[in-house]
């Protein structure tokens, strides 16, 4: 008999394509980004790069979704490093961006700092 333990699940074998470089990355800085249905079938193709939560959003999907064209074309370096605290990714493709760009992890811990910061402040 087959324990949960013994399962492997879909988030343990997806993959995620993961550029070798941040340099790599050629997508806009500003402005609106339309995604291809390849990366984001929902109901609004569109996203204003310039709006936070539209930026987290696009974002999202294309390191999620994406393939290497599609990142290389569609994500820009610096809005990545700030946005990254913000993006809800499935831990293991997180994880395997972090390993490769050492400056995500950088930003992510320096975000959850300010975080714990602002919260001890308060109290």
């Amino acid at each position: 008999m087959s324990t949960t333990a013994d399962r492997v699940h879909y988030a343990q074998v997806r993959q995620y394509d993961v550029p070798s470089s941040l340099c790599d990355l050629h997508g806009p800085s500003s402005g609106t980004l339309d995604l291809p249905r390849s990366v984001h079938w929902g109901p609004r193709s569109a996203f204003d790069l310039d709006k936070e939560a539209d930026l987290a959003r696009a974002y999202n999907a294309i390191i999620r979704e994406g393939r290497l064209s599609d990142q290389r074309r569609l994500l820009n370096p610096r809005l990545l490093l700030r946005v990254w605290p913000l993006l809800t990714l499935p831990r293991e493709c997180a994880r395997r961006w972090e390993e490769c760009f050492a400056s995500l992890a950088d930003e992510r811990q320096r975000h959850e700092s300010e975080q714990t910061d602002w919260w001890l402040e308060w109290r």
